[in-house]
């Protein structure tokens, strides 16, 4: 199901909305010592056809998309930095009112962004994770966000709220297994 996939195969995370439409995030990768930009596609005929559409300007390595439930067009899309002149950019967590067309920055560029969720019974509140160690919540789709103390692991992987009780968040790592406690963050716990 790749027609229309084109360089890039390092398919990474597919993101299907209610009405069907479905978006796939190729990461960046390498070949031959060079970097393989990532990219991202869009199928409206289930995976049958894609097209490429624009990755936000100077982004390379998309990492994690969600959507608002209540509004599907607004969407969260978490990415890593690209190097430009020893400088890190690019990255960090944009949002987009109108379905990709045009995406705007809510969280600094600089940081290496990996996953991105929204609360479905709240979608202004918004949890990312990323590798500087940190997982951080917004209240206001990503207007303002405060760190969630008591999370003390640097590689921080995907948030995902509890089904059952949705003031509590999981959190996935790479190489510490696996996390769980408030999605408030837990005040007053040893904290790095």
């Amino acid at each position: 199901k790749n027609s229309g996939v084109t360089g890039n195969m390092n398919a990474w995370r597919l993101i299907q909305l209610p009405n069907g439409t479905l978006y796939l995030l190729v990461c960046r990768g390498w070949k031959s010592e060079k970097v393989i930009d990532g990219a991202m596609y869009i199928s409206h005929d289930g995976a049958e056809n894609w097209q490429a559409i624009d990755l936000p300007s100077g982004a390379n390595f998309p990492n994690d998309l969600c959507f608002d439930p209540q509004n599907p067009k607004r969407m969260y899309l978490a990415t890593w930095t690209t190097l430009v002149d020893e400088t890190e950019t690019h990255g960090g967590l944009y949002r987009t009112e109108d379905g990709g067309v045009t995406w705007t920055n809510i969280f600094d560029e600089s940081s290496h962004v990996y996953g991105v969720t929204v609360d479905k019974n709240n979608p202004a509140t918004v949890i990312f994770t990323n590798f500087e160690g940190a997982v951080m919540r917004s209240d206001d789709y990503g207007q303002t966000w405060k760190r969630l103390e008591g999370f003390t692991f640097k590689w921080a992987k995907q948030p995902i709220f509890d089904l059952h009780n949705p003031d509590m968040l999981y959190v996935t790592t790479f190489g510490s297994s696996l996390w769980y406690g408030s999605a408030h963050g837990a005040e007053k716990v040893f904290d790095v």
